[in-house]
């Protein structure tokens, strides 16, 4: 592959492609640049895009850009979802309930439980499992609801569009999230307990394949993290 030299704003249209990869000489781009300042990049031969040098202004490189302004330069090149940064926990502290703290390991690094707030999301996600060997290790996804009982909730969708309007909920108060569309799984049917974590399975490619409210019977050790920027 030839090297070549870019700016920041190609470097967060690949980012929205999902063609960056996550290399720690990347961290501007994770942590979001003004528009006064300008960094060149350039990919090496294995694909990996690093910092080289300060160049011009964001400014003057948006103003020919199509012959848009800065302002719609920047806005057409905003990532549809957040630069995602994945950690899977493994043999961890126990989680049953949203009130449950996840393993210190990971929250003294700034990690959360992942939550996914959109399908998009879920998606990367997943690819970060499936490049570790460990698809089926995405975890409860922060899904419980306030209060025990319910609604029977069976072949209704896995997200927020649709059981969300029955009470569930994501343990970092997102109001979006989504984790499944499926219409074939007869659960949650109401045998709940409040603030209990939904009990997931997934399949060899990351995906759901079935769920199960049932009181508070499920704990997870192994479950995802992630750091939002």
């Amino acid at each position: 592959m030839a090297t070549e030299t870019i700016g920041v704003f190609e470097i967060l249209r690949q980012l929205q492609e999902g063609n960056v990869v996550d290399d720690p000489n990347v961290t501007l781009v994770k942590e979001g640049l003004g528009i006064n300042e300008g960094f060149a990049y350039e990919q090496n031969t294995k694909g990996v895009w690093k910092k080289k040098i300060k160049q011009v202004p964001l400014a003057t490189e948006a103003l020919t850009f199509g012959g848009l302004t800065p302002e719609e330069f920047v806005a057409s090149m905003k990532p549809t979802i957040p630069v995602l940064e994945f950690m899977l926990v493994k043999n961890g502290a126990i989680i049953r309930y949203s009130t449950d703290p996840i393993d210190t390991n990971a929250s003294s690094l700034g990690y959360e439980l992942f939550c996914p707030h959109s399908k998009e999301e879920y998606e990367a996600a997943k690819k970060y499992l499936l490049t570790i060997n460990e698809p089926r290790s995405m975890g409860p996804l922060g899904i419980h609801k306030k209060t025990s009982r319910g609604d029977n909730c069976s072949y209704i969708p896995l997200n927020s569009d649709n059981m969300g309007n029955h009470g569930w909920v994501v343990q970092d108060g997102s109001e979006t999230w989504w984790a499944s569309d499926k219409t074939t799984i007869r659960e949650p049917n109401g045998d709940y307990y409040a603030n209990a974590y939904m009990a997931i399975w997934y399949d060899t490619a990351g995906d759901v394949y079935y769920y199960n409210d049932a009181n508070n019977r499920y704990a997870y050790t192994t479950y995802l993290c992630v750091k939002r920027s």
